[in-house]
């Protein structure tokens, strides 16, 4: 993923200090005059001020849950030398020197004289909460766009823990932003097991539809006609321009949705069948030779052609691997009354066997 530019990363820094300082409680007339002063400098220091706002703001729901950053914060203890500054994670000490100059060209912000009362109290918390979520997203922004070809499977590890496995001839494009984490499924299958954050959502847009993860493994299939999704932990929710309200699905369940946005629940297929694709196998149930012939056509650039048309409703099952067509054609006709015809690199002729 790319990264935030390195130019922001000192105003964010000296953003984060200002609202540390803001809501300390030892706030004064004179340091709203000095905050508003910087602010008018640029347009970047009230962008980042902004959006460090918005984060601060967000967090009201995590200060008094247990989790890393707040651990930290509880059991901090300011340095001697530095003892008005929060050292965590992703700032660095040696360019926060409250009260003296970060460089021969400007000061920074001259902190409230009492600052380190709030480092030893609750305080502390929300503090680092702001810190070590903002450093770190910051970190995990960028826009991304990757593909796999025909018989290719690929699997994309997110800066923000989350995992992408795309199947063959699939192609997405992931936008991990400041407050929300979004991935376009232009065509293809994904399966996605996301690192859930509420304070930074997770949604797949797919066709006219859009699913939002709610701490999820979850399988997404666009097709020309239609998307299809299928939960396998966790929980999603579902809406289109047509549906707006949507669905939720959990755990076991699945649901399809139209090119015209019409939502419909179907039948929750085998995860082991679902997932077979990373293990570069194809399962099928009492499928359609049709249907079957579809789905191995994703993974090799070949066209079937199936001469005897009761053929198209013949019922397959079985496990076939995807990596080799000839093996593939091989079982099939090993196994159904079926024979396969290469008739060139690109065009395979298949029709009923004379034994059968």
């Amino acid at each position: 993923m790319s990264k935030d530019q390195p130019a922001t990363q000192p105003i964010r820094k000296q953003a984060i200090q200002w609202l540390i300082a803001k809501n300390s409680g030892t706030w004064s007339t004179v340091d709203q005059q000095a905050l508003e002063s910087w602010l008018a400098e640029d347009n970047q220091h009230m962008e980042q001020y902004r959006q460090m706002q918005l984060l601060w703001g967000s967090m009201d729901a995590f200060k008094e849950k247990d989790f890393p950053q707040r651990q930290a914060a509880m059991q901090y203890q300011p340095p001697t030398d530095l003892d008005n500054v929060v050292n965590f994670p992703g700032l660095n000490p040696s360019e926060i020197k409250v009260g003296h100059q970060v460089n021969e060209s400007r000061p920074i912000l001259d902190a409230p004289r009492s600052s380190t009362h709030w480092l030893k109290t609750g305080f502390a918390v929300a503090a680092s909460i702001l810190i070590a979520l903002s450093i770190q997203t910051y970190r995990q922004t960028g826009i991304e766009h990757y593909q796999t070809a025909k018989g290719e499977q690929k699997t994309i590890f997110l800066a923000d823990g989350s995992q992408i496995m795309l199947n063959t001839d699939s192609e997405i494009t992931v936008n991990l932003a400041l407050f929300e984490r979004k991935v376009q499924l232009a065509r293809g299958e994904v399966l996605l097991n996301v690192s859930h954050n509420p304070l930074r959502p997770f949604a797949v847009t797919a066709g006219n539809g859009r699913i939002r993860d709610i701490g999820t493994r979850f399988d997404v299939y666009a097709q020309n006609n239609r998307v299809d999704i299928a939960v396998l932990e966790g929980e999603v929710a579902i809406a289109t321009h047509a549906d707006k309200k949507g669905v939720s699905l959990t755990a076991g369940q699945a649901a399809t949705y139209d090119a015209d946005g019409k939502l419909n629940a179907t039948a929750m297929p085998d995860p082991l069948m679902l997932t077979a694709w990373e293990r570069g196998k194809l399962i099928f149930a009492d499928q359609p030779l049709a249907e079957v012939l579809s789905q191995i056509a994703r993974y090799h650039t070949v066209e079937f052609q199936i001469a005897d048309p009761k053929l198209r409703d013949l019922k397959i099952s079985g496990t076939f691997k995807t990596a080799n067509l000839q093996l593939l054609l091989e079982t099939l006709e090993a196994g159904f009354p079926i024979k396969a015809q290469i008739i060139d690199s690109q065009h395979v002729r298949l029709q009923r066997s004379s034994h059968s």
